[in-house]
């Protein structure tokens, strides 16, 4: 079966912390839900206020992100707070 992706989990959007029913229907949240489970298809790359900043689609090796990928999407995440680049220490060091 193939299921469209929710309207609402889209790039810039916070992502929710779903309400969802466990085996034995009671309501849980899905962060309790999720706690070891790794059987999520899709990798959110989110900002720290849990804005969606990137959507991986993917199983094992199709369509999930490389280290790389997730490495160059977290600095480019970095790169926008105000405190990303250190200042130099003053010395000259010939550059």
């Amino acid at each position: 079966m193939d299921y469209p992706m929710r309207a609402d989990l889209k790039i810039g959007n916070k992502f929710p912390d779903f309400e969802l029913p466990d085996y034995t229907g009671e309501i849980r949240k899905l962060s309790l839900l999720l706690r070891g489970f790794p059987g999520v298809l899709y990798t959110f790359i989110l900002d720290r206020d849990r804005t969606i900043y990137k959507i991986y689609n993917g199983w094992w090796f199709v369509g999930r992100p490389t280290a790389e990928e997730i490495r160059m999407d977290l600095r480019a995440l970095m790169s926008q707070r105000h405190d990303w680049v250190y200042p130099r220490s003053g010395k000259s060091d010939g550059r």
